[in-house]
């Protein structure tokens, strides 16, 4: 304790203090709490019984009328809705609500009050009394009522009976005895009550008015008692003497509850207000002896702050007096036994410690600061002499990067660090801006950038060197400039070098006008069948083999590239004629026939060329890619395996394809397609069975634009889909209106198989027009089942679980017909036009027409011959087996209008039908005669 200062013993001292003030009141405070919550506790207590007693007082007054109790039940629960103290008192209220006398509501206060308003704890400061009368309260006094009332209630019951047997005498006898027991325990208590409070005028006068009305109402029980057992016959007996009785006992008992009721609140209001000057009293002494505490508190306080500012003037003295020697013990002229003059010695050492300790840790840090820069650094670094260049130190980052050790890097320069060949290298450019190479301990090379200053170091000057590895990072650049020019894959030329090496050509030939050079595009045939067959791995195994055969094939100076996918460019550089560019194609296109080895798969592709020429086709980069690839296309619409050089007609062609493909878009947009209905006549009944659905396209400028120019474009530019979608949904909703036994037929694009939507779009097209499905026919060629056979015949099947009827057109045209037929259930085989048109004429087309008639018909599947223009070839097929004739004879193909009228001619023979079709105001579009 002797080694505190004065601050902390008064600060000891104060919160000791304020510690004991603080505790007591606690104590205090909260005692006297629980004490104000105990005796609350009471008063509401009581306020129950208050609700409640008038209740029990008019069920007593009124022994055989409830309604009174009743009403002051109701009004009590109103009271008790916004009172939660006396909320506990609704279920007795509501329980009183439901007794069917009096009796029962007196019998149900005496079992449920004690419940609710007494409290059997002796530790809330309540004396003998107060508990005692909160007894009668809630108790004994309801006991006794409940009693009395069944006393009253049986002597009138007695009354009323025209015989007494012993077990009515026996049970009056023991209602009297019961009560009597009640009575007189609340004489005895009232008695006790009265003598120990003399001073309380009223309790003892209720008191002894209880005792005398008690003793009266017995001696007339007791009287007519005596006359109930007296009477041997059924004679009726008075009871005004007991009723008279029982209201005077009752009068008396109110008496008795209101005073013992005042009584009992008088003595809890005293404790009440006790116990509040109690707090109050605590409060007062707590403030008072919390101002003695802080009054002493800013008195010690204000001795500590002119204590400190004389140990400052102290402080500030011993410092103004030092001079020369920075440890020096001289302390100013203060009493040594005091605080102030420990305090300012400790001020002395303080100073003479912390100069101590601020020179050591200067050398500390510069040694830190090199271990850090140096030892423990991430990057190699060396520490050489400027003088001899010999390496003086290492960190250990630079032996793991190189593998030399301590001693052989000792032994070195970093001239020696050089690998054969660059030992001349400069070596003063060590400023980061020069790559110098150096040589590892295992003889690998790297390239490295050497950061270097002069510091001081043991009383000389070294430099100091940082060396930056770059070799991955110069790496990294080589091989993104690779890729920024060459194919990642074949490793040729992409087309960032490719148009490069062309301006390169374009810029000599600027120069030189006999420099021509020319460029030649080629795309690999089926190509794709290799990546759906053998998988991508191999698709980019040939592409390489295709890259070494096309290197093979040109001059070193000539650049190869690749474009994408199977698309490859190859630049034959001038000076050349045309010749040689046409030679190397042909060259190309046998080359690619030859077979390709992948995995032990061979692989048979082939290669179509565009050549273009500089400068007779174009002048440009872009024009000779545009060329050449225009040449390619037409390469490819020859037939593929061939080249072809570009013509001047070719851009003519392109451009007018692009404009019909604008406003092919536009028709699609702008709905001009239409619709028009050929008849497919039944060839054995001479009557319509069906129609075809055929897409027309008047354009405003074009006119009539036939569908084999724009269908192809539409398959190429993928709107066949859309179009194809747009054709079936109309066919659909229109023949629907028909009659129900006109079929249509609608052609289906091998393109639209190729989404995997047909099926859907087939469904919905017969849900939104409610057409029968089996009204309907799906036309497919051959060329549907090339691309992917399994896919497809899933698909059809699909189809024809609906009821929609498939059929095979232009049979007879494709590769392997027979094995479809085998393969897939068709409805109907439709023969092409180029057998129909030689029947008659050759017996070749006759042959097959035969077959194919019958050989449908043993298949189950019905036969259309289409082209039918003469009589002579229906007579033809009609003989050879057909069922149906399509063509002109038959009739050409209407709008829908005219359609309409023919498909809901339901009894009309055709013939007729082609009469009514020559009057005037029918144009002729139908030319079949009977003959």
């Amino acid at each position: 304790m002797s080694k505190l200062s004065i601050r902390h013993r008064l600060n000891i001292i104060v919160s000791v203090l304020l510690a004991l003030i603080f505790v007591a009141l606690g104590i205090i405070g909260y005692d006297v709490r629980t004490a104000i919550g105990d005796i609350k506790q009471e008063q509401t207590r009581l306020d129950r019984l208050q609700t409640v007693w008038p209740v029990v007082l008019a069920a007593a007054r009124s022994p055989g009328d409830r309604q009174p109790a009743l009403t002051l039940a109701e009004a009590a629960i109103a009271r008790t809705t916004g009172s939660p103290p006396l909320k506990p008192l609704e279920p007795l209220l509501s329980k009183i609500l439901e007794q069917p006398d009096t009796l029962s509501i007196l019998k149900l206060a005496r079992d449920e009050l004690p419940q609710i308003a007494f409290h059997r704890l002796t530790d809330t400061g309540a004396n003998w009394s107060e508990l005692e009368i909160t007894r009668l309260l809630s108790i004994q006094i309801p006991e006794f009522i409940w009693r009395l009332a069944n006393l009253h209630n049986n002597a009138h019951g007695l009354a009323a009976s025209r015989r007494l047997g012993p077990g009515d005498r026996m049970q009056f006898l023991v209602n009297a005895g019961q009560f009597k027991a009640s009575a007189d325990t609340i004489d005895a208590n009232m008695r006790k009550l009265a003598a120990a409070a003399p001073g309380t005028s009223a309790l003892s006068a209720a008191s002894a008015r209880y005792g005398s009305a008690n003793g009266a109402f017995q001696t007339t029980a007791a009287k007519l008692a005596w006359t109930i057992n007296a009477t041997e016959a059924p004679k009726p007996f008075n009871t005004r003497a007991i009723d008279r009785g029982y209201d005077d006992f009752i009068a008396v008992t109110a008496d008795v509850w209101d005073s013992a009721l005042e009584h009992v609140s008088t003595h809890v209001d005293s404790r009440l207000n006790a116990r509040f000057r109690t707090m109050l009293a605590v409060t007062a002494t707590a403030l008072l002896f919390t101002g003695l505490a802080l009054w002493f508190a800013i008195s010690l306080s204000d001795s500590i702050v002119r204590a400190i500012d004389k140990l400052e003037t102290s402080i500030r003295t011993l410092a103004d007096s030092v001079e020369g020697d920075a440890h020096t013990t001289t302390v100013p002229e203060v009493d040594g036994k005091t605080e102030l003059a420990r305090i300012a010695k400790a001020v002395v050492y303080y100073r003479d410690r912390v100069t101590d300790r601020i020179a050591d840790a200067l050398q500390d840090e510069k040694r830190r600061e090199l271990e850090l820069l140096f030892e423990r650094n991430p990057v190699p670094m060396f520490i050489r002499d400027p003088v001899t260049d010999r390496i003086l130190n290492v960190n250990q980052t630079a032996v793991d990067h190189y593998g030399y050790s301590h001693t052989e890097f000792r032994k070195l320069s970093l001239q020696d660090l050089r690998p054969a060949g660059f030992e001349q290298e400069p070596s003063e450019s060590y400023d980061g801006s020069t790559v110098h190479r150096h040589r590892k301990a295992n003889g690998e090379t790297v390239e490295v950038i050497v950061f270097e200053r002069t510091i001081g170091l043991d009383g000389q000057n070294v430099q100091f060197a940082a060396i930056v590895d770059i070799t991955e990072r110069r790496r990294a650049e080589n091989r993104l400039s690779f890729l920024a020019h060459y194919d990642a894959l074949t490793s040729l030329a992409n087309r960032v070098l490719l148009h490069k090496h062309l301006g390169e050509e374009i810029e000599l030939s600027a120069a030189d006008p006999a420099h021509t050079f020319s460029l030649l595009c080629l795309d690999l045939d089926r190509f794709k069948n290799v990546n759906d067959t053998l998988g991508h791995d191999a698709g980019d195994q040939v592409l390489k083999a295709v890259a070494d055969r096309l290197c093979k094939l040109v001059g070193p100076k000539d650049t190869v590239s690749r474009l994408g996918g199977d698309e490859f460019t190859i630049l034959l550089k001038g000076p050349i004629g045309p010749d040689k560019a046409e030679h190397l194609a042909e060259r190309i296109c046998q080359t690619m026939a030859q077979p390709f080895y992948v995995g032990g798969s061979r692989v048979i592709l082939g290669a179509s060329v565009g050549i273009s020429h500089h400068p007779c086709d174009a002048t440009d980069n872009d024009a000779l890619m545009k060329h050449a690839d225009l040449a390619l296309n037409r390469a490819k619409a020859n037939g593929r395996g061939s080249y072809c050089v570009f013509e001047v007609a070719m851009d003519e062609d392109l451009r007018k394809r692009q404009a019909l493909e604008g406003d092919l878009r536009d028709a699609l947009t702008l709905s001009r397609f239409e619709l028009y209905y050929q008849p497919l006549v039944n060839i054995s009944t001479n009557t319509i069975s069906g129609f075809e659905a055929l897409l027309r396209w008047h354009d405003p400028e074009r006119g009539m634009v036939s569908p084999t120019e724009f269908i192809p474009i539409a398959e190429d530019v993928g709107l066949i889909e859309a179009i194809g979608t747009w054709v079936l949904n109309q066919a659909c909703h229109e023949v629907a209106s028909w009659s129900s036994t006109v079929k249509v037929a609608v052609n289906v694009s091998s393109y639209q198989f190729r989404d995997g939507q047909l099926v859907d779009v087939v469904k919905a097209a017969l849900d939104s027009s409610g057409l029968d499905p089996q009204r309907l026919e799906l036309e497919i060629t051959e060329s549907v089942l090339l691309a992917d056979s399994e896919t497809t015949l899933e698909t059809l099947h699909r189809i024809r679980k609906f009821g929609v009827r498939i059929a095979m057109d232009d049979f007879g045209t494709g590769y392997s017909s027979l094995s479809y037929l085998r393969s897939f259930p068709f409805d109907k085989v439709k023969i092409d036009r180029s057998f129909v048109g030689d029947l008659g004429n050759t017996a070749e087309a006759d042959a097959i027409v035969r077959a194919i008639a019958g050989l449908s018909s043993e298949l189950g599947m019905m036969t259309t011959a289409e082209g039918i223009e003469t009589h002579e070839q229906l007579l033809h097929v009609q003989a050879h087996g057909c069922t149906e004739a399509q063509g002109f004879l038959t009739g050409r193909p209407v709008p829908a209008s005219v359609a309409r009228e023919l498909g809901t001619a339901h009894t009309d023979d055709l013939r007729a039908i082609l009469e009514r079709m020559k009057k005037p105001d029918h144009p002729p579009l139908m030319a079949f005669t009977a003959d």
